[in-house]
């Protein structure tokens, strides 16, 4: 039995963190979708499990919500869709709406009670409050021996601490419920939580800091017991970069570098980018920082912070009005290690560097 594990489409989404590029990173959700679709009559999957948070929430326009449904509809195979906790069932629930009994293909789990789709027996835990501390696969017993036994999830596996609206599933779900597989959904970054049980991430990267997004899951399992197969499949649409963030400038060059680099990136267009550049603002780098900001706007959407980016101190008069004693004597010793070669004028020439902004940040 193959078929693919996906979640957290999130249809709807605003996307107004990135301004101007919120229609297009709403278009590439929906591209995404159609990757998934693509992929399942490609691997000629059995069915898709959509493992909640298809759409952003509840309270969508009727022709978003018959859009998705066409689209479902066009799948090679059955899409089993569990509601998350973004679109949970409650009064007024997308699945609720008339268009879903209209599809053949497409079923809604809606019920804490098995379902059989090609020979599996789907266990599905559909999400009934935005917010909850209580396990929501603790329905499920042991058993079932005739049928490769699929567990359908959304929530927070239960490693730590917890908020309450993680729907938190202990980590030995696989194990209590018998299961061979346990697909996940609510983290959108692709993790394999042990040899049985997943979370297949979001289809589309939603924000800047999402590790390992943009995948779906191809899940393979030959018979009743048997460990599954799982290998990531790639449906982004977009690149979500950050950059920068711990990568202070220490020396002449590396802005005029950084510049290169965003002139070399791959389809900018397709790109969003956060940019975060810090330390050294040498003198020779002028020019290459306004290269920067210029390069960025090739970019769908980028956001450029360079409020940490302080300049290169200039002769030695700050040094002479830094205050008499240890400082000042400070100053002037490390200013004597930094004109040496070698790992030891590198660390003394940043330790005088952060003395100069020190120095600028008290006058």
């Amino acid at each position: 039995m193959r078929f693919l594990h996906t979640a957290d489409w999130q249809i709807g989404m605003q996307a107004a963190h990135v301004g101007d590029a919120a229609a297009s990173v709403r278009a590439a959700r929906i591209n995404a979708a159609g990757r998934v679709l693509a992929l399942a009559r490609q691997h000629q999957t059995d069915f898709i499990v959509l493992a909640g948070d298809t759409f952003e929430h509840n309270a969508l326009p009727s022709d978003l919500i018959e859009s998705i449904a066409d689209l479902l509809a066009q799948a090679p195979c059955p899409v089993l869709v569990l509601p998350g906790n973004h679109d949970l069932l409650e009064p007024g629930s997308v699945w609720h709406r008339p268009i879903w009994k209209d599809l053949d293909t497409v079923s809604i789990l809606s019920e804490r009670t098995p379902f059989y789709c090609a020979g599996a027996e789907i266990l599905p835990c559909p999400i009934t409050a935005k917010t909850s501390t209580q396990n929501p696969t603790a329905w499920i017993q042991p058993g079932g021996k005739d049928h490769i036994r699929v567990v359908v999830a959304h929530g927070c596996v239960q490693t730590g601490p917890f908020g309450s609206d993680d729907h938190p599933i202990p980590l030995d779900t696989s194990t209590r419920t018998q299961s061979d597989y346990v697909a996940l959904g609510h983290w959108h970054s692709t993790t394999i939580c042990n040899e049985r049980m997943a979370y297949s991430g979001t289809h589309e990267p939603t924000k800047f800091g999402e590790p390992n997004s943009g995948n779906v899951l191809l899940v393979e399992i030959n018979r009743r017991g048997d460990v599954p197969r799982i290998e990531p499949l790639a449906t982004g649409q977009l690149r979500w970069l950050r950059w920068g963030e711990n990568t202070p400038v220490s020396a002449p060059g590396e802005i005029a570098q950084l510049a290169s680099r965003l002139r070399a990136t791959n389809n900018p267009s397709r790109s969003l980018l956060e940019l975060t550049i810090s330390g050294v603002l040498f003198e020779s780098d002028r020019e290459h920082l306004a290269a920067v900001h210029k390069a960025c706007e090739g970019f769908l959407f980028s956001r450029v912070d360079d409020s940490n980016l302080r300049p290169e101190p200039s002769g030695d008069n700050w040094i002479q009005n830094l205050p008499p004693g240890p400082v000042q004597e400070t100053a002037l010793r490390l200013k004597q290690l930094a004109a040496k070669s070698g790992r030891e004028g590198e660390i003394a020439t940043q330790a005088l560097l952060q003395l100069f902004h020190y120095a600028q940040e008290a006058a």
